[in-house]
């Protein structure tokens, strides 16, 4: 099963624990804390923390990293 596969191949890790992942919880935190004050646009954060712009959006839509 997809599920198993996934399993198998440890990509249904979230966050951190991730190995692909370049962010750690206090970079999430900073990320949406800079976001908040409308000086930062997405691209720049995306610059900024070596992440996708499409990255930066989920991670402020909380899509991605929301358990934090």
């Amino acid at each position: 099963s997809n599920e198993h596969d996934k399993r198998e191949h440890g990509t249904d890790n979230k966050g951190e624990r991730n190995g692909m992942s370049t962010l750690d919880a206090k970079r999430v935190r900073k990320i949406r804390r800079l976001y908040a004050t409308g000086n930062y646009t997405q691209t720049y954060l995306a610059g900024m923390f070596h992440i996708s712009q499409s990255a930066v959006c989920n991670i402020v839509r909380r899509k991605q990293w929301a358990h934090i």
